[in-house]
């Protein structure tokens, strides 16, 4: 394996951000929706704040950080391969990764069903946001 696979992924967190204000299915999918949603890479942390269906912010936490609606994460090797443009089967979202992969979706699961077409975007917009850097 090179170094280069073996390196921390880092979600880019303003071109999520930026994805996500362009796209009218996050739009319709994550009206009226209030969340704090808790990302993880390993150990690093980050949070994507959304305050009635739009994004407010998505910046890295510390331990001091308040509770999140949601967390979803794992570890950097699965989010490799879940960022991928075209993933292996059960890496195509977060919950068959989750189901699969040790990837973790906790939380308030109620939030993380209703809104689950808001959540898939987010994905979407993170694997845009990956394949820029490529």
């Amino acid at each position: 394996m090179s170094g280069a696979t073996k390196a921390r992924v880092r979600l880019p967190l303003g071109a999520v951000v930026a994805h996500l204000g362009q796209d009218p299915e996050w739009a319709l999918a994550a009206r009226f929706w209030t969340a704090r949603i808790g990302f993880f890479v390993d150990d690093e942390r980050s949070v994507l704040t959304i305050e009635n269906g739009a994004v407010g912010s998505f910046e890295p936490s510390g331990p001091a950080s308040p509770p999140c609606t949601l967390r979803i994460g794992g570890p950097s090797a699965s989010w490799r391969e879940l960022l991928q443009p075209e993933p292996r089967p059960f890496f195509q979202d977060f919950l068959p990764a989750s189901l699969h992969h040790g990837f973790v979706c906790e939380g308030d699961l109620e939030s993380f069903y209703a809104y689950y077409g808001a959540i898939s975007r987010i994905l979407v917009a993170m694997r845009r946001a990956v394949a820029e850097q490529r």
